[in-house]
């Protein structure tokens, strides 16, 4: 039975139609109806169906396996008991997802278009675009009509729910753009993304940027949607922008994701579009649009007007508005072809019209001070401090100067064309403008979906120690709701002279994080620096040492990549500077000194600043002692101490597990197979790997997919089929260059060559290792030498240049060792030793070969690979009989694991021995080369 069929069995049992499954589970109809027509399910929706059907915890994983697979032991009993009785008062316990409606904003839907008339042309030319292309540009002049033409083809294109509507504004950038996608397809069912950024907005930093990017952009390109974003002048020299574009251009032939842009020129990436810029309405369109607005005129005055705007149906727009207040309309349009500014002209005439009536224009000055954002009666009146402005705006929008549309709610929203919100804000004075902003930003700050408009009022009114109040009592929630490159140009625009003393510090380290997020590195130094060097100044009180050491958390997040070293230094400094009884940040600061020395190769300090970490953690403070679990996991997994790597990682995974943080679970998967396949678990860790992958491709997380496929080419790779190991490398490979994964790329290469030297193609595995190690040298990647150095090694082994072998050999010994990685190490000494019996160095050869024993001790493969090894040193020091012993014990290993090329040579060894002993060191080489 398939998954979609049991669920249409069971509504069909419970009597439930599609809307009110849906609604319980908390997914419009849409989605819901999506997964019974056979589209997989999300893990979300999985998790809510689980919670809504009350499935005991030891069923949950058999009924999420059949809902990815459609396999069940039992599918129909299990349908009868989960319908008896039948659920109907159930809802999602989740406090995550029953909050979900409510914490996501309204989608935003294409503006409405009146009197829109002509462009059939363009409408025919841009639908066959979008259905051929999946991408349309629309550009030219203010006022031509690039957005209504974009509403109207998106209307007639696709169904409104399908529909992504989104405009850019001045203070507004890419990040905020990423929020509003992200729940967009949270109401379409796609909501683990949704989850994951809600659930970091006031605790911490979320996702990197470009997880966020790859998440989208796969997500987006499986369903009908068609994306639209207006106004890209304001973020097309954007450089995250840009990335995202990057990805979002070349998928779009791949699947069913349409995108449609307007602008006021074409933008750089679109140099291959074809059309060319928008023109104004034809002479007979321009007509229409008169006849349209019930402005009578004779065809010689149309004509003029059509001629003095260039068909401009903004500028027509005005003008009609203009002459209905005229008596003599051909004064007018003949003053239109003389005049230097024809909107300065109309926008004149209209405001003296107005002028009698006082709050008209008072109207018109709050929706100008709003710079274009669409607004509430309330937000005009709150801007005004009046009441009752309802009957101003309906007289205004019937003379089309102000627009009038619907919220999600049905509630209306006002804005103004840019050309009449340009005039009305240039006609205000200074202490105007500032009194206005002021009320604006006091009425959005309220509200957490409005903050950013508060702050940009603020900032405008020159209100900034508000602001800058605002911004660090609200930092990564702004920071997560996609605000940050526009609170960093906000910032960027302020000095310390801006601000009271007492908000320096608030200021620099808010400007610090900010920048440290968006990877402005020498802003997030300069800030984090012009605070530590006030802190100097100051008395040495408990207050002054805690400022301190958020400084050093800071710097020591900022350098942990780039500049390891010196982020230890930081830390170390942040500690000592810590209060006694600042537990908490002692155990961030803990846990950030663990993963630095993890990575500078420091592991007994890793370990103990880990452990440290967790012991200052309290209880609630969940997902930073799962972090600290998750480093101790790995940690531990690099130090070949398995069973405690997997322990901590267990209880990491628990953690994240129960409060969504799906990424991170993924994590956890991929770091529990390597541990389970180091103990020669393979069969299980094969699973993992499958589960793992299925996860990665809904999260739509390349980077993780890309390292699974590695991983399992790994693996297929010492069990031996070659073939399947070739693909899955190949395929990583192409994953990791498309995406500038280069760090991951080195690894790829290595495993490469080690793939080559197993099949005897030693020209590519030379070739590989040799674009590895310059890839490595440019990038600075220390974590693969040990594994290039001794790949290098068996290269020149296999070729009998015995010098250059025992080199590498050692160069690889010596690196593992300083790295204090044991694995690497063991395996390293077996290679060292293999050089040795090439020489005749038998007594030399067993040393080491006890020594690799001891250092791979947890894993079964590794202990085999040297015991058949060791066995074939024997063999060739006329050692028969414990050769034989020591190939029989890596042959039953072998066996045991399925490691079948392995078993295969050590069979042949164990099966071919030559009759005559006295020639028998001289066979075994021999063979052994061949």
């Amino acid at each position: 039975m398939y998954f979609y069929d049991w669920l249409k069995r069971y509504r069909a049992v419970c009597h439930l139609t599609q809307q009110e499954l849906a609604d319980a589970l908390g997914y419009a109809e849409i989605t819901y109806r999506r997964v019974e027509r056979g589209y997989a399910p999300s893990p979300t929706f999985i998790n809510r169906l689980i919670a809504y059907l009350q499935f005991p915890a030891d069923e949950q994983a058999a009924f999420r396996h059949f809902a990815l697979t459609h396999q069940h032991p039992a599918a129909h009993d299990l349908l009868v008991r989960v319908t008896h009785p039948r659920p109907w008062e159930m809802v999602v316990t989740s406090s995550q997802t029953m909050h979900l409606n409510e914490t996501i904003p309204p989608l935003t839907k294409p503006p409405p278009v009146l009197n829109f008339v002509g462009r059939q042309n363009e409408l025919v030319f841009y639908h066959s675009e979008l259905k051929t292309r999946h991408l349309v540009m629309i550009n030219g002049m203010t006022g031509v009509g690039k957005t209504a033409l974009a509403s109207v083809l998106a209307q007639q294109y696709t169904p409104l729910d399908y529909i992504f509507w989104y405009q850019f504004y001045p203070h507004v950038g890419i990040h905020d753009l990423l929020w509003r996608l992200t729940a967009f397809l949270a109401w379409h069912g796609e909501d683990a993304l949704w989850l994951q950024q809600y659930a970091h907005t006031q605790s911490g930093p979320t996702l990197p940027l470009e997880t966020q990017i790859d998440y989208l952009v796969h997500a987006l390109q499986r369903h009908d949607f068609l994306m639209c974003l207006d106004d890209l002048q304001y973020v097309e020299t954007n450089d995250h922008f840009i990335q995202f574009i990057d990805r979002m251009i070349p998928t779009l032939t791949e699947g069913k994701l349409s995108l449609m842009i307007t602008s006021r020129q074409m933008p750089a990436f679109a140099h291959m579009s074809p059309g060319s810029p928008l023109q104004g309405l034809s002479s007979v369109d321009a007509q229409a649009l008169l006849a349209a607005r019930n402005l009578m005129l004779p065809v010689a005055l149309i004509t003029d007007l059509w001629q003095a705007t260039h068909g401009n149906p903004a500028l027509l727009m005005l003008a009609i508005d203009a002459l209905r207040g005229e008596s003599c309309p051909d004064m007018v349009i003949g003053q239109l072809a003389q005049v230097p500014n024809i909107v300065h002209y109309l926008m004149k005439t209209i405001h003296t019209q107005l002028s009698h009536n006082v709050q008209a224009i008072g109207v018109m000055q709050a929706l100008a001070i709003l710079q274009g954002t669409p607004a509430t009666r309330d937000v005009i009146e709150a801007v005004l401090h009046e009441d009752s402005v309802w009957e101003t705006l309906y007289d205004l929008g019937r003379r089309y100067l102000v627009h009038t549309h619907q919220n999600s709610t049905g509630e209306p929203l006002y804005m103004q064309h840019t050309l009449v919100q340009a005039f009305y804000y240039e006609q205000l004075g200074l202490t105007t403008r500032h009194t206005l902003h002021l009320r604006a930003a006091q009425y959005y700050m309220h509200n957490d979906h409005t903050l950013l408009d508060a702050l940009h009022h603020f900032s405008q009114a020159g209100a900034y120690q508000k602001m800058v109040e605002i911004i660090t009592d609200n930092l990564w929630g702004l920071i997560n709701r996609g605000y940050a490159q526009a609170i960093s140009e906000m910032l960027e625009r302020l000095n310390t002279v801006d601000l009271a003393e007492a908000q320096w510090l608030p200021f620099w380290f808010a400007r610090g994080t900010i920048a440290t997020f968006l990877r402005a590195s020498s802003i997030a130094h300069e800030s984090y620096q012009c605070a530590w060097d006030y802190l100097a100044l100051m008395p040495g009180t408990h207050i002054t040492r805690h400022q301190q050491a958020q400084v050093c958390l800071g710097m020591g997040e900022l350098l942990k990549y780039e500049q390891p070293q010196e982020a230890l230094c930081w830390l170390l400094q942040g500690l000592a500077m810590l209060p006694e009884l600042s537990t908490f940040e002692a155990g961030r600061l803990y846990r950030r000194l663990g993963g630095v020395y993890r990575m500078l190769g420091e592991y007994a300090l890793s370990q103990q600043a880990f452990e440290t970490s967790l012991c200052m953690l309290a209880k609630q403070y969940e997902r930073e002692r799962a972090h600290a679990l998750t480093g101790l996991g790995i940690l531990a997994f690099t130090q070949s101490r398995f069973q405690q790597g997997r322990d901590y990682l267990t209880q990491a995974l628990q953690i994240y597990q129960s409060i969504g943080q799906f990424w991170s679970i993924l994590v956890i998967y991929q770091h529990m197979a390597l541990l389970l396949e180091m103990s020669g678990a393979w069969k299980e860790v094969l699973i993992i790997y499958t589960q793992a992958l299925t996860l990665a491709e809904r999260l739509h997380h390349t980077v993780r997919q890309t390292e699974l496929i590695l991983n399992l080419g790994t693996l297929k790779t010492k069990q031996g089929g070659f073939s399947e190991a070739h693909e899955l490398l190949k395929q990583s490979l192409a994953q990791a260059q498309q995406h500038q994964l280069y760090r991951t790329v080195v690894l790829i290469q290595v495993r490469f060559a080690n793939l080559y030297v197993r099949i005897g193609n030693y020209d590519m595995a030379v070739h590989t290792l040799t674009t590895a190690a310059h890839l490595a040298d440019e990038l600075a990647v220390t974590d693969q030498r040990v594994e290039i150095a001794r790949t290098w090694a068996l290269v020149h082994l296999a070729q009998g240049d015995y010098g250059w072998a025992l080199t590498y050999a050692q160069e690889a010994v010596q690196q593992a060792q300083s790295r204090r990685e044991h694995l690497e190490h063991g395996i390293s000494l077996r290679v060292l030793g293999q050089v040795q019996c090439a020489y005749g160095r038998y007594d030399q050869a067993y040393t080491v070969f006890t020594q690799s024993i001891t250092q791979v001790q947890d894993d079964p493969y590794e202990i085999a690979q040297t015991q058949a090894h060791w066995g074939i040193a024997l063999l060739g020091d006329h050692r028969i009989v414990e050769g034989i012993a020591s190939l029989q014990k890596a042959q039953a290993t072998f066996e045991q694991l399925e490691a079948w090329h392995d078993l295969a040579w050590t069979n042949k060894m164990l099966t071919d021995l030559a009759p005559n002993v006295d020639t028998y060191s001289d066979y075994v080489f021999n063979q052994y080369e061949s």
